[in-house]
């Protein structure tokens, strides 16, 4: 069991047998706080599902503390600890005024009924920031739902999607299978937050000039497929002058990409739906945002390339790579620009508490960095700061559903 606590908020994590052995950890750690939380956020392992209500009553008992907001996910994170595949359990109980939080369960929530639910509480507070958890199965509800919240509390939005379990669990203040809930937090706080995409831009962006369905058939006037080859071609090139000025001689362009009618199908068909991926551009992004989806495959012989979601004509299209590289150094650079941040406008950096929300595609073997690895870089530039979190399906950010994403909170 690991214990770390800062002015407002504890962050417990624990593991054991079953159920009731991590609760008998987690109440014992609490046991030794001044017991004055208001809220508590709650993440357990699946293993943990048909518990979670159990786990619920007896907290809320013990620790007197009555508004809670969970999941159960594949692996779940605390204060450096990583718990899969087995029984394992993180929460963090926060110190603040009732006022400066609402809770939504799904149940009360409804496509239309948002306005409705959260008015009493918005009518007194200003939302700074919601979080959310939702059961993938709800995915097209989850993306109507973010934009209803968006649009009517104009809070920014963080959380992610649970695993495609029929025993997935959500719980705000009541349990549901195949749910969505959360809690929104007052602008009466001091929050920050960040995206890592973990992915290198190929190129610059074009513009879809033919399209229907999934399948792209020009960018800007030209082939998509004539496009997509040039740019990773450039991009092979530009790699391999990189590797051979640092002495790597097996630097090779041609290892990637040759000229389409050298290049077996099934060569680039690995390539397309391993670390090549298409982005769409987030219209008025001031810091050049862009959304990632799969490169379902392509068509040279039609000159067309097929994305993993609808495209439209007009959209704004790039390509772009993701790797194990990649995501360590645009995850390392995020975390220094939000320290940086924190910094410049606190005049130190020493964040309450930390919520991590990654995607589990990141650690996916062969492909990106472990869960170790990451957490552990994340620990490294943060500090000993509590800091819990969970491995998601599908990442929120904003209004917007992601994927291959790593989002940090901060709580200052």
């Amino acid at each position: 069991m690991i214990v770390r606590t800062s002015r407002d908020f504890t962050c417990i994590s624990a593991s054991g047998k079953d159920w009731r052995d991590i609760s008998r950890q987690v109440l014992s750690a609490f046991e030794k706080t001044d017991k004055t939380y208001s809220l508590g956020l709650l993440y357990a392992t699946q293993d943990l599902c048909e518990d979670l209500g159990s786990i619920l009553t007896l907290f809320q008992s013990v620790s007197q503390v009555e508004q809670w907001v969970a999941n159960t996910a594949p692996s779940v994170f605390a204060n450096g600890e990583i718990h899969a595949n087995k029984p394992g359990l993180v929460c963090m109980l926060c110190k603040l005024d009732r006022e400066d939080f609402c809770l939504f369960p799904r149940s009360e929530i409804g496509l239309g009924r948002t306005k409705e639910v959260l008015a009493p509480w918005l009518q007194e507070n200003e939302a700074l920031l919601g979080l959310i958890h939702s059961d993938i199965s709800l995915k097209q509800d989850t993306a109507q739902i973010l934009k209803e919240l968006n649009n009517y509390t104009e809070a920014y939005l963080v959380g992610g999607l649970t695993s495609p379990a029929k025993d997935t669990t959500q719980l705000s203040d009541n349990i549901a299978t195949d749910s969505c809930s959360g809690v929104l937090f007052s602008r009466s706080l001091k929050i920050i937050t960040a995206l890592s995409q973990g992915c290198l831009p190929i190129g610059e962006p074009h513009e879809v000039t033919k399209a229907e369905g999934p399948i792209v058939a020009e960018l800007d006037k030209q082939k998509a497929f004539d496009v997509f080859k040039a740019d990773l071609k450039a991009f092979a090139e530009a790699k391999s002058r990189r590797e051979n000025s640092n002495g790597d001689s097996s630097g090779d362009p041609d290892c990637l990409l040759t000229e389409a009618e050298d290049f077996p199908q099934g060569e680039l068909d690995s390539i397309a739906k391993g670390e090549i991926h298409v982005a769409f551009s987030v219209a008025g992004s001031d810091v050049k945002d862009y959304l990632v989806r799969n490169l379902a495959g392509v068509e040279p012989d039609h000159g067309w390339i097929v994305a993993a979601s609808p495209v439209y004509e007009g959209d704004e299209l790039l390509f772009v790579h993701r790797d194990r590289e990649t995501i360590r150094s645009d995850l390392s650079r995020m975390l220094v620009d939000i320290r940086n941040r924190t910094t410049r406008d606190q005049g130190t950096f020493s964040p309450k508490a930390a919520l991590y929300i990654s995607c589990i595609g990141r650690t996916r073997e062969g492909y990106g960095m472990s869960a170790e690895e990451e957490i552990s870089l994340v620990e490294e530039i943060l500090g000993p700061v509590p800091l819990i979190g969970f491995y998601a399906r599908g990442e929120i950010s904003n209004d917007r559903l992601y994927g291959y994403t790593g989002i940090l909170t901060l709580f200052l």
